[in-house]
């Protein structure tokens, strides 16, 4: 369609009289066909279009009335990639416009708190690139940490201020309430507590872009104050015991068959510790990884010697789950604390946006190390995953599994008893978003029993059968299925039975984790077709729209064989095929062509303009192109110590802050020369290139940019020297 309005405009344009010869009509040609303009590089392109000069020849010369451009098969090609077109993005667009009632978040009852949280300094900590910190939460309705944190101006009966606070809370502050007989020299536990009864120790560890927050509903339930409100005499009750002691965070040895427990799980409590990273992206480059596994780590060692703990139970959300695993392998000292990792929504089978590579490496050290612990026949951390199921957006629950041997992998549907809320049961049928899992209630509730559990010591023990029974009877759930993949299947059955066939594969679709896949769908279908037109020597609309006719269906088959994605099926990758060589298409004969006829646009009106301010701005433009790479490393180097400077970190100027700033001026001029040869020149290869990496690049170097931003700063260098020793390593 653009290829052929663009000839209508054309034709619009050369109305001439048949008698005219090219020689005779030099205003439509001011400069001859491979010739620069006299107005500089900027106007190369103004009256050199090559496909507009051959269609006015055809004109001028009495050529007018051969036959049309195209052929009936062309135009049938035309005609069915115009419907592939339409259907195509019609399926999308329904795809797009269902997830926004799909993810509702009305799967699950929400879990309501008073919070607030308290820092606290992390022994042997040396800040980085990012200010990470540990936090604990607690609730404006227990006592027991009001003098941690009460004010005169605060009043404990109303809900506290959601900040968390100035004061970073020392370890002689008794943060941990320990009663006095547990205060030794070498905890340097001076303050008693007013209410000396600490919980069982839980850290939160948050994932990709999350936020320390996250915790508040997890912690909600280490104290049971869970709901928008309380009868009186529950919160009476509840703050009594706190106080006296009846709740505490000690349990019984959970292995009597004949004890259902529930005693203990009524009267049990765990204090909540939570990792804060500041939004950092963890998933973007493998050394952000390394060096929040070093955080978590001293952050266990803080809180075991604050608490004289035995164990420590790490809930981990997304990838804070990966980062949870690599801790025991980092530190020997750490390990001996770790007896349960609990994960929310965890990719444990890899990282779906993981572009960079030292993301892979970091999970096949994590593989590697347990693996050769379990031949060693050392301890290994007992491992229980939860995964969103077919509703979370971000992570495919098919990637969320664990060995057997190592642990234990539920869906969010098996351990979701229905809503009572706003929801209904079919709401829970297809588990939670990605987010919601961190916050439901009705996940939570079974989180704490298994926390329970863990803080026994041996009850999460011995084979799948005898795991899953010991949790279904203290949880009440009819969790009947022990193989995880089939119970996945049969959720999928469900979801194709209930949404039809077309609507559940267009939602999955259109689901983020979908972009890796599409990714490379695009980067095979523009590298065909880019290599077979320098080839041919040609580009035109029909052939594109015969790659669009023809290549998805074979590509999607060979794709799924390459790549055997678990979350990958044929109809959702065909989909995907046909999506990425329609974009192809438009980037190249619509978005491409649109930016030269701009840039033409812009030089004609700069042709109209007085000759002395057309030099000067010809001069200027002359110039930024003949030194882009200069101006390329200036705007890097600004951009990247102006981050530095408004987040208030202390930067650095040496060779590999200079190497940092080299390499981001390299991708920055790339994307500008791309863009600058689209438009300007009429040379297919420009546009071509063009096509195939401007949208690549950007997934290509996120991870690395990300990277490198940090390395201008002080604390950046001194985490990349820990991160290199890890990779080093391994």
């Amino acid at each position: 369609l653009c290829a052929l309005m663009d000839d209508k405009r054309t034709i619009r344009k050369r109305r001439r009289p048949a008698s005219t010869t090219l020689a005779s009509t030099p205003a439509l040609f001011p400069t001859p066909i491979g010739t620069r303009s006299s107005n500089g590089p900027a106007c190369e392109r103004v009256g050199t279009n090559k496909a507009l000069q051959t269609s006015l020849h055809h004109d001028v010369t009495g050529n007018s009335n051969t036959k049309g451009r195209y052929g009936a098969f062309d135009y049938a090609i035309i005609s069915v990639s115009l419907a592939i077109a339409l259907a195509t993005a019609a399926f999308f667009v329904h795809g797009f416009i269902l997830r926004a009632s799909f993810h509702h978040g009305q799967e699950c009852d929400m879990t309501y708190s008073r919070f607030k949280f308290l820092p606290i300094e992390v022994s042997n900590y040396t800040a980085g690139a990012r200010p990470y910190r540990l936090l604990k939460f607690v609730d404006a309705r227990d006592l027991r940490n009001l003098h941690l944190w009460k004010d005169d101006s605060i009043d404990a009966t109303q809900s506290s201020p959601h900040d968390d606070g100035s004061k970073v809370h020392q370890l002689s502050d008794n943060w941990c309430l320990l009663p006095q007989s547990n205060f030794t020299a070498e905890n340097g536990i001076t303050r008693e507590a007013p209410y000396p009864n600490p919980g069982h120790p839980v850290l939160f560890i948050p994932g990709h872009w999350g936020e320390y927050k996250q915790a508040r509903s997890l912690g909600a339930h280490g104290t049971t104050f869970t709901r928008r409100s309380h009868s009186y005499k529950y919160q009476n009750d509840v703050v009594r015991g706190l106080k006296d002691g009846t709740l505490n965070g000690i349990v019984s040895d959970g292995s009597d068959d004949d004890n259902d427990g529930n005693e203990d799980i009524e009267h049990f409590i765990y204090d909540v510790y939570t990792a804060d990273f500041d939004g950092e992206g963890a998933g973007l480059h493998g050394s952000r990884l390394v060096r929040q596994a070093h955080f978590v780590a001293q952050s266990i060692l803080t809180i075991a010697k604050a608490c004289n703990a035995q164990s420590i139970t790490i809930v981990g959300h997304s990838i804070g789950g990966i980062v949870a695993k690599a801790v025991p392998l980092l530190s020997t000292e750490v390990s001996q604390y770790i007896k349960t990792i609990v994960t929310l929504a965890t990719p444990h089978d890899g990282f779906p946006y993981a572009f960079d590579s030292t993301v892979k490496r970091f999970y096949n050290f994590i593989d590697e190390g347990n693996s050769k612990k379990v031949k060693e026949g050392r301890e290994v951390p007992m491992i229980v995953s939860i995964s969103g199921g077919l509703r979370d957006e971000l992570i495919p629950p098919s990637i969320c599994s664990v060995d057997p041997s190592l642990g234990l992998t539920m869906l969010a549907t098996n351990v979701m008893p229905s809503s009572t809320a706003e929801g209904t049961m079919a709401d829970a049928l297809f588990g939670c978003d990605h987010k919601a899992i961190s916050w439901c209630h009705n996940v939570l509730s079974v989180v704490r029993t298994i926390i329970v559990l863990a803080a026994t010591g041996g009850s999460l023990l011995g084979t799948v059968e005898t795991r899953v029974a010991r949790l279904r009877k203290h949880t009440k759930l009819d969790i009947v299925n022990h193989d995880y993949a089939e119970a996945l299947r049969t959720e999928e059955q469900s979801f194709f039975i209930s949404y039809g066939y077309v609507k559940a594969a267009a939602l999955q679709a259109t689901m983020p984790y979908r972009a890796w896949e599409f990714v490379v769908l695009y980067f095979i279908v523009a590298s065909v077709q880019s290599l077979h037109a320098i080839v041919s020597g040609s580009l035109e609309i029909v052939r594109t729209c015969k790659y669009v006719v023809f290549l998805p269906v074979p590509l999607a088959f060979v794709f799924i064989h390459i790549f055997p994605l678990k979350w990958s099926t044929f109809v959702t990758t065909t989909a995907l095929s046909f999506g990425s060589c329609l974009f192809y298409a438009v980037i190249l004969h619509c978005i491409l062509p649109l930016l030269s006829s701009l840039y033409d646009t812009i030089c004609r009106r700069k042709q109209r303009q007085p000759k002395s301010r057309e030099s000067k701005e010809s001069w200027f433009l002359k110039y930024v192109y003949m030194h882009m790479t200069l101006v390329s490393v200036a705007i890097a180097a600004a951009v990247m110590y102006l981050y530095h400077f408004v987040r208030g970190h202390p930067t650095v100027l040496n060779g590999l802050a200079a190497r940092s700033v080299i390499f981001w001026a390299m991708v920055l001029n790339a994307f500008a020369q791309l863009l600058w040869s689209s438009a300007r020149d009429s040379n297919r290869t420009s546009k071509l290139m063009a096509a195939l990496f401007l949208p690549i690049l950007p997934f290509a170097v996120a991870g690395k940019l990300a990277h490198t931003l940090s390395l201008v700063s002080v604390g950046g260098q001194v985490d990349d020297q820990a991160g290199a020793h890890f990779f080093r390593g391994c």
